[in-house]
């Protein structure tokens, strides 16, 4: 990510202002003219890119009181995740709940925050060293307590994506090749993309076949 410089006289009074919502050791990625803001709704906090706060919100309040709402559900297990299709002017996005963690480990998760924030910032800091991921549109969790209830992390939705876990299932059923591609040409783009990570100072703690998009 290129920096962007702001300069000014050596006579000038710089007076920064504090937005009152913010939060805290929070990541952006360069994104254009895109525009983010703080949100605080009810009991919910977070950020939202701008304009989709009300559509976000509202299919988190549907989904938590098991109401229909037209979202394609992906999962449901440990944690939910829906395909929410396109509503109004804006694109389809994938929805991410995360459940609280247990009691031992949210004492240790602190200091680390609740997992949809952790998620908003790792995928900005990805994009910010260049390595590609689904685009971060919101992040809201419990203001008063984020660790003690579910919390929800949105991103635009990749159509068409694949994880290489599906590659290495074929493979393993014996299947030739996936996707116009041999085993051996998917063991090198890996590798390609391992190094290009590493190089950039990102070391994936949860690496598996389930969390390679392709």
């Amino acid at each position: 990510e290129s920096p962007v410089y702001i300069a000014w006289s050596n006579q000038a009074e710089i007076s920064i202002q504090v937005v009152a919502d913010s939060v805290k050791n929070i990541i952006f990625a360069q994104d254009g003219n895109m525009e983010y803001d703080f949100v605080t709704h009810g009991k919910f906090s977070g950020v939202c890119r701008s304009g989709c706060d009300n559509i976000i919100i509202n299919m988190i309040a549907a989904l938590e009181t098991k109401k229909q709402t037209g979202a394609e559900i992906l999962r449901d297990a440990r944690n939910r995740v829906v395909r929410v299709p396109q509503y109004g002017e804006q694109k389809a996005i994938v929805l991410k709940m995360f459940r609280p963690p247990a009691l031992v480990r949210r004492w240790f998760a602190r200091r680390k925050g609740d997992k949809a924030f952790r998620s908003w910032n790792n995928a900005n800091e990805l994009l910010r060293r260049g390595i590609s991921t689904p685009r971060p549109i919101a992040f809201f969790h419990q203001s008063d307590e984020p660790l003690s209830a579910p919390s929800w992390y949105a991103c635009a939705d990749f159509p068409n994506a694949y994880s290489a876990r599906a590659a290495f299932t074929a493979f393993s059923a014996g299947a030739t090749e996936f996707k116009g591609q041999t085993a051996n040409d998917w063991h090198a783009a890996i590798a390609v993309f391992l190094q290009k990570m590493h190089t950039r100072g990102v070391y994936f703690r949860d690496l598996s076949a389930g969390n390679l998009l392709a």
